[in-house]
């Protein structure tokens, strides 16, 4: 048996050193074409895992957006795996769709949200995650979108002119009890005539639509697109994660802490969330079935070709 020596502190140092990943990675898929974010990598909607696996890797970016995500047919992005990257150091940001929704879910730990959609989520005036939700073809086919979500029909129902609040009402619930996969401003239209709403004013509707197009998830990307041209990422080091669950336990959101505060409750926080020490590099998000799951899934080995 041999036994190793201790490698020279120089040397640790310079095994330790990651080489630096992508400024900003964005998954977008329906809502807005791909060259919209320019400077950035970009990807198709997010799917579960795929956060972690860009967290845990060798060259992690510095920050990730989310606007589009997989459900239903794959399982969604998961709140555990942003969380983990929220406190591996990494900015994630999230507007218009799945990013809006999980924006608005871990807002408290330091996801950015982005746009009117996220606000509306992020207050309880919109709490049904089917109001972002559409159908679209593959990716071969540019992710093009084959359903109107709900909140762009809420959006144009709500900006059109000449329609009384009676009215603007009933056509919102017209839309809601529609399927996701059918929802479209023809249903809409078909659906109201069949109601007996005013003729004229859904004629007018409609012609307003094919006029202005309303698009309140394209609209809150772009805000997303430029956001992130703006600024760039802020590169954080240490426990981000337990200075935003820190900042989620003040009792006064608009009063900051006092230094000595802050430090306690962020070192209490640190100590509730590592309670067990992760396989590959240190993660103080808790270690529950969930994320372990998720690391099962990442870290699951590739078979290897077989040799002729």
């Amino acid at each position: 048996m041999t036994v190793r020596r201790p490698l020279p502190a120089a040397r640790v140092t310079k095994l330790r050193a990651r080489p630096a990943g992508p400024e900003t990675i964005v998954f977008v898929g329906p809502t807005l074409p791909a060259a919209v974010f320019a400077g950035c990598v970009v990807r198709g909607p997010v799917a579960m895992g795929e956060v972690l696996r860009l967290a845990m890797s060798r060259r992690p970016p510095a920050r990730i957006a989310i606007v589009d995500g997989y459900f239903e047919r794959m399982a969604a992005v998961w709140h555990k795996e942003i969380l983990v990257a929220i406190d591996r150091g990494i900015e994630v940001w999230g507007a218009a769709s799945m990013g809006a929704l999980r924006a608005a879910e871990l807002a408290p730990f330091g996801m950015k949200g982005v746009g009117t959609i996220w606000k509306a989520f992020a207050t309880g005036k919109l709490v049904a995650d089917d109001e972002v939700a559409v159908t679209h073809l593959p990716a071969e086919y540019g992710y093009r979108a084959t359903s109107d979500a709900l909140v762009n029909l809420r959006d144009g129902i709500a900006r059109a002119p000449h329609l009384s609040a009676k009215l603007r009402a009933a056509l919102v619930e017209l839309a809601r009890k529609r399927h996701y996969r059918e929802r479209s401003w023809g249903a809409l239209y078909a659906d109201a005539r069949a109601a007996g709403l005013p003729a004229t004013a859904i004629d007018g509707l409609a012609a307003w639509v094919l006029r202005w197009k309303p698009d309140r998830k394209a609209a809150d990307a772009m805000l997303l697109a430029k956001a992130l041209a703006k600024a760039p990422p802020a590169r954080t080091r240490g426990p981000a994660l337990a200075t935003a669950v820190a900042a989620a336990l003040t009792k006064s959101p608009g009063k900051a802490l006092t230094p000595a505060a802050a430090t306690a409750v962020a070192k209490a926080s640190r100590g509730a969330l590592a309670k067990a020490p992760a396989r590959k590099g240190h993660v103080s998000t808790p270690r529950t079935w969930a994320l372990r799951r998720l690391e099962e899934i990442v870290d699951r080995p590739r078979p290897r070709p077989r040799r002729r």
